[in-house]
């Protein structure tokens, strides 16, 4: 019998025995102030800084590149 196979035994689907309804309840939060979130706001910040930059609203500039995209639909 394979790992998958003990696995679907043991299920509360197929009667089998089932302690996940009694494991603790874990409460945990996002980790705060991380390097990953230190860089995500360092981008943030650079590209709010460039796009109050220019003069174009980021519509407009959307709008633009769908219009510079070749039409690839047939």
């Amino acid at each position: 019998m394979n790992q998958w196979e003990w696995i679907f035994r043991q299920s509360k689907v197929n009667d089998g025995l089932y302690d996940g309804d009694r494991l603790a309840t874990q409460n945990w939060d996002w980790p705060r102030q991380t390097w990953f979130q230190e860089r995500l706001e360092h981008f943030r910040a650079a590209n709010a800084k460039q796009l109050s930059g220019t003069s174009r609203s980021a519509s407009a500039a959307a709008r633009d590149r769908r219009r510079a995209a070749p039409d690839l639909r047939i």
